[in-house]
């Protein structure tokens, strides 16, 4: 899947404004290979809120790399999700292999608000 390179500009303009200096949404995930590790921290709420114009996928990966679907956000819709600190979560436009997972995020302390902008 190509995203449009001015999505990229807009993401990369409206990615300044995260809640937090860590909030990031990564074209490639952050592990190699791509998994969450199994780390002792406590567990935190973060909320995803999808502030685009189509409807988004959302994924955690397991410690296998396994994908694991979580929840399809319309536009506008936002939800609370149970998380801990270095989790891997992938954020998609569709519904297939690995291949159309365009972003990754990572859950850092800081973060409470994950904004969603692809796909604009």
């Amino acid at each position: 899947m190509m995203i449009p390179r001015f999505a990229l500009a807009a993401f990369a303009i409206l990615s300044l404004f995260a809640t937090s200096d860590a909030y990031c949404l990564k074209p490639q995930c952050m592990t190699n290979p791509c998994k969450t590790v199994q780390v002792q921290e406590p567990a935190k709420t973060i909320t995803f809120v999808n502030v685009a114009k189509i409807s988004i996928y959302i994924y955690w990966l397991d410690w296998d790399g396994k994908y694991t679907f979580y929840k399809l956000l319309a536009p506008g819709e936002s939800y609370d999700q149970q998380t801990y600190e270095h989790h891997v979560w992938a954020i998609s436009t569709s519904n297939g292999n690995s291949n159309t997972y365009p972003w990754y995020y990572q859950v850092d302390k800081d973060d409470s608000t994950v904004p969603l902008w692809i796909g604009q």
